[in-house]
């Protein structure tokens, strides 16, 4: 069974919606959706409440793979809102690195990334230019090393497939709200033809 996590349930309504996954109750910081072939995962915002949500998790199941998906901000300023990656290394703000498993077995088929995992929202200039001069990120997300982490820890084979919804800036929650519904849509296509040729 396939565990696909995303801090928000509108990262993941059009999975549910097309997988018809029904709810099975909240866990931690979370709640869960569940279908026949694929769980999915609302862990919430930040790597503590995603920490908390997916070992909650974990004490019950055992997935055989875990994908980390949903939105990033652009720090590269190359990265454009739309486009989605798949990082080949993801780490936190210790500089602890996490190297994810390419989504179809030995390829990458999208554009490769560094991701860092931030504990704090990205919102203006200033904190952007400040992680871009420490440190070598194409964009940032709040959940995906703690959930890398966790399934490292279980050697259960990790993936993480992200689509930039903003520019890590004083303009990131009006772009998010402009943008989410159509990226994530691109996104959850992307997943779902993955997932149906998995089969």
């Amino acid at each position: 069974m396939i565990l696909i996590t995303a801090a928000l349930k509108a990262e993941l309504l059009p999975l549910i919606e097309y997988y018809k996954a029904k709810p099975r109750g909240n866990w931690a910081d979370g709640r869960l959706f569940v279908s026949e072939k694929i769980h999915l995962l609302r862990t919430g915002v930040g790597m503590d409440k995603a920490r908390h949500t997916l070992s909650a998790y974990l004490e019950k199941y055992e997935p055989e793979k875990i994908i980390n998906t949903g939105t990033a901000g652009a720090l590269n300023p190359r990265f454009t809102i739309g486009l989605m990656t798949e990082p080949e290394i993801i780490y936190n703000e210790k500089k602890q690195i996490i190297k994810p498993h390419p989504l179809y077995e030995d390829q990458y088929l999208l554009k490769q990334s560094k991701l860092l995992s931030v504990t704090a929202p990205v919102i203006n200039q200033e904190q952007k230019n400040k992680l871009l001069k420490d440190f070598d990120a194409d964009m940032v997300d709040m959940e995906a090393f703690a959930i890398a982490y966790l399934a490292g820890q279980r050697n259960i084979k990790f993936h993480c497939v992200k689509i930039i919804s903003d520019f890590a800036n004083d303009q990131t929650a009006d772009d998010f709200k402009n943008n989410y519904k159509i990226i994530i849509e691109k996104l959850s296509g992307y997943l779902i033809k993955y997932l149906e040729a998995s089969r």
